[in-house]
């Protein structure tokens, strides 16, 4: 009895021996609720005081927030034993509306609670918006909503209508209409005189399929005004096609491509700056069906890729010539190829050359 006893003292003394030991981190409010603000009177503040109630100097590691709109900072980083200190945070309502919450992510050196979250709210009334506000891209007298549309997860089959909402805001009714559109793309100007200070659309049709693009691209139209300043007017179109596999769930036993190659990274070590070096890139189908290599891209103008071969038999195998010109470069280079297919496994595979270039 007395053998047992005495192990629970010993254990109770090593624990809270242990509970001692270290910085700890102890912050009893970790919610802030500003109230109702309004989204014109700017930016809000506030702060959370935390204390070191451990036996070490507690160390701010990080603080991460959860959006661009906040911030954090740390007074003091470092807080010795039995100290204390404050996390002031900076609160920007612009652009927001309604019930708002943002977070804060704390990571300090405490073994027991490294991570501890903190949060800000507030309701936040928007400002009324002017013309600028909702029309903030000018272009000559023309005010538009944005003069480039993004068409993300946009799948080859498909066909997609979108709009650009526009402004004029010049003194005279502007005329709209589109310079050499492409075989790709309809447009349609609602109206096609817009009058002083009254607002139109141009409505854009995608066809996918005929744009013959893969992958991310950008797409650059121009449209023809009667504007006295600026009557070309350039808008862009993005976006990023991919392969609709949907196709395969009504085949009973698809065969299927499957693409490989001999590696995905490639160094070319040392090299001088003003050097062009050469490296290809082996590129089987080791699966049933055909394979397609749809599109070989790179990051940058100083490489290039060559596809020698764009549709691959089951077992065959072909290569992408990659060539790098170093002209001036200096440092550690990493360039990239992407690699676009059929392979509904492995759709895009991202090819890599490296070198370490030395200035002459």
């Amino acid at each position: 009895m007395k053998r047992i006893t005495a192990i629970l003292i010993f254990q109770i003394i090593v624990l809270n021996l242990f509970a001692q030991v270290g910085p700890v981190l102890k912050i009893e409010v970790t919610r802030h609720y500003f109230g109702q603000i309004l989204e014109k009177d700017g930016i809000v503040k506030c702060t959370f005081d935390f204390e070191n109630t451990g036996t070490d100097t507690l160390k701010i590691s990080k603080l991460k927030v959860s959006s661009p709109g906040i911030t954090a900072v740390s007074e003091p980083e470092n807080v010795l034993p039995n100290g204390s200190g404050i996390i002031r945070v900076t609160f920007d309502p612009a652009k927001t509306e309604g019930r708002v919450e943002r977070y804060i992510s704390l990571r300090t050196n405490d073994p027991i609670n490294p991570v501890k979250q903190l949060s800000v709210s507030a309701d936040v009334t928007s400002k009324e918006q002017t013309l600028e506000d909702k029309f903030p891209d000018k272009i000559g007298n023309l005010r538009m909503k944005s003069k480039h549309l993004a068409l993300d997860d946009f799948k080859n089959t498909e066909i997609r209508k979108d709009t650009f909402r526009l402004l004029n805001a010049w003194s005279q009714p502007m005329k709209i209409e589109m310079k050499e559109p492409s075989a790709y793309t309809t447009w349609q100007a609602i109206p096609a005189v817009i009058q002083p200070m009254k607002q139109g659309f141009l409505v854009v049709t995608y066809d996918a399929a005929k744009s013959g693009n893969w992958g991310l691209a950008m797409n650059i139209f121009t449209m023809l005004t009667n504007d006295s300043l600026l009557p070309e007017k350039t808008i862009s179109i993005g976006v990023n096609i991919k392969e609709d596999f949907s196709y395969l769930k009504k085949l009973p036993e698809p065969k299927l491509p499957k693409i490989e190659f001999s590696e995905q990274n490639f160094s070319f070590g040392a090299i001088t700056s003003g050097e062009v070096k050469e490296h290809s890139f082996i590129v089987k189908n080791t699966g049933k069906g055909l394979l397609i290599i749809r599109k070989v891209k790179t990051s940058c103008g100083c490489t290039a890729a060559e596809l020698k071969k764009k549709e691959i038999k089951p077992g065959e195998e072909t290569q992408i010539d990659v060539k790098y010109d170093s002209t001036n470069n200096t440092g550690k280079q990493i360039k990239t190829i992407t690699v676009i297919c059929n392979d509904p496994e492995t759709p895009t595979t991202l090819l890599s050359i490296s070198s370490e270039v030395i200035a002459k």
